[in-house]
């Protein structure tokens, strides 16, 4: 992809030239702390500017901070600042909980545990919660640390005592990184970018100055990260575990605790959380040293991306939190959904399409609704369409969908529900990327792959296991083969398996990767 190309570029450029500029005291340097950061950043940048400018449109040079391009009057002679670029580069989350002083003490007296696990998003809690209560039944002791910054993505209270949870004091909010470091070690010397000239000097400083002042857990300022590695290093210390377990080692937090596990010696365990998807990011490391991932086109994946470890050893073990799909009532999910057919639209459809959401802005939504109304209507009056809102979804931006013209049955599940609450009763799944997509192929439900220009996708459809629709056209006629034969929709079990890796197990299975990671020895579970 020509985009990605175009930031691999500056981001190659970036590296060799100012990766010394800055190290933390662990010997992180600045760049590998914040790679995934500043690209996410240069990708929205570049993104921005081809998008709103003309390759061959003249703009004047400025002398401002946010100039990037001096020698080549063809090339965005002034970038956006970060502000005005909106959500998607730096996400306004809080530096800190207000709470994080009075919460951060362990929920046991026990300071010692074999494992420390780090979490900060509700897909990590789901992913390793299920691992580290069956660590806990077979006698192994565990110490979460919960990074997350608010309630909805929190590590809950543990149910047994064998597992304590630690949540950090508040940090650094911003602020930190020497700017003048990367004058001493300024090059004079651009790279070529499509057509135009980028002094390397000025992306370094625009990198520089946004970690700065960025916030937040996922992307926090160059302070936080040197507090966030100190802390880290002081926790390892006390509790002096044996092995790390994450399910993310490539954000700036969970990039600097596999780097302290390293430097303390221990072992280092990835778990993946979810799909990924296409666009998600262009860039993909990995600093832990075992690597459990859902199927076996994971492993193609990481192929691709840069490791940490020569001897890194990766395993197809499947999804924990798809263990529970064995026990899913079927019956009782399609009871649901005629109950809101009956309730909101007076009337119960035959078949029934339920759309997973994404917490896209409201226009998007609004775009992809329209176009999955017209497959719906085109398609027949036999189906009803059911919107299902994602967990970080306010039903501010889907109530009023219900309301746009156009006719149909189309009725909005509850947010305590959303796609993994009804997906199961649903004659018909879409989604553009959400995990729940998954959760349809292992049950047996048909899944259509919404794909708008420029929108990501699980890529489901490139294996088979998804149908490809584009427009309203395409999700009709989906739906009609669905209805004239369901059987022939369903997906080969080969392929299930090279999407995740599914027999109900996955728990056990993470589970004895662990044990074996942190064998021959084995502690009680306060020694």
């Amino acid at each position: 992809m020509l985009l990605e190309r175009r930031v691999d570029t500056l981001m190659r450029a970036l590296d060799s030239d100012y990766r010394d500029a800055a190290f933390t005291p662990g010997g992180v340097s600045w760049l590998d702390v914040h790679h995934l950061p500043a690209r996410r950043l240069l990708t929205q940048v570049v993104r921005r500017v081809l998008s709103t400018r003309r390759e061959d449109e003249t703009l004047p040079v400025t002398s401002s901070d946010r100039t990037v391009a001096r020698r080549s009057p063809r090339f965005i002679a002034s970038l956006p600042d970060v502000a005005e670029m909106g959500s998607g580069v730096f996400p306004a989350t809080p530096a800190a909980r207000a709470a994080g002083a009075d919460r951060g003490t362990p929920s046991r007296p026990c300071h010692r545990a074999l494992i420390v696990a780090v979490s900060w998003r509700r897909g990590h809690v789901e992913t390793l919660l299920p691992v580290l209560d069956e660590l806990a039944r077979r006698g192994i002791t565990s110490t979460v640390i919960d990074l997350a910054g608010d309630t909805l993505h929190g590590f809950p209270q543990p149910s047994h005592p064998a597992i304590a949870v630690i949540r950090p004091p508040s940090l650094v909010p911003n602020g930190g990184l020497p700017v003048g470091a990367l004058h001493t070690l300024r090059a004079e010397r651009s790279v070529r970018v499509g057509s135009h000239d980028v002094p390397v000097a000025r992306v370094a400083q625009l990198v520089a100055r946004t970690v700065s002042r960025s916030a937040g857990i996922t992307m926090p300022s160059w302070a936080t990260a040197v507090a966030m590695e100190r802390w880290l290093d002081n926790l390892l210390g006390s509790v002096r575990p044996r092995a790390l377990l994450c399910a993310d080692d490539t954000h700036p937090p969970g990039l600097l605790a596999a780097r302290c596990a390293e430097r303390a010696g221990l072992e280092t365990i990835y778990v993946q959380p979810g799909a990924r998807f296409e666009g998600e990011v262009a860039w993909r490391a990995q600093n832990c040293r075992h690597v459990a991932v859902m199927g076996s086109r994971d492993l193609e994946q990481c192929g691709s991306w840069q490791r940490r470890h020569r001897e890194t050893r990766q395993y197809v073990l499947g999804q924990p939190r798809f263990d529970r799909l064995a026990d899913t009532d079927r019956k009782a999910q399609r009871d649901y959904l005629n109950a809101l057919f009956t309730v909101q639209a007076g009337d119960v459809p035959q078949r029934v399409l339920v759309w997973g959401c994404q917490p896209h802005p409201e226009g998007k939504l609004r775009t992809h609704f329209r176009t999955l109304l017209d497959g719906v209507l085109q398609a027949g009056p036999g189906w009803g369409l059911v919107i299902a809102p994602h967990s970080a979804q306010r039903l501010t931006s889907l109530r009023p969908l219900l309301s746009l013209p156009g006719g149909g049955r189309v009725v909005l599940a509850g947010p305590h529900v959303g796609a993994r609450g009804c997906l199961a009763g649903a004659d018909a799944f879409v989604t553009g990327h959400s995990d729940a997509a998954i959760e349809a192929l292992l049950l047996n439900v048909p899944v259509l792959e919404l794909v708008p220009p420029g929108d990501p996708t699980l890529a489901l459809a490139r294996h088979g296991a998804a149908q490809r629709c584009s427009g309203g056209d395409g999700i009709a006629a989906a739906l009609r083969h669905i209805e004239r034969m369901p059987v022939t929709s369903r997906v080969p079990s080969g392929v299930k398996e090279e999407i995740c890796h599914w027999t109900g197990h996955s728990t056990d299975a993470v589970a004895d990767l662990v044990v074996r990671v942190i064998t021959p020895e084995k502690e009680s579970p306060c020694s």
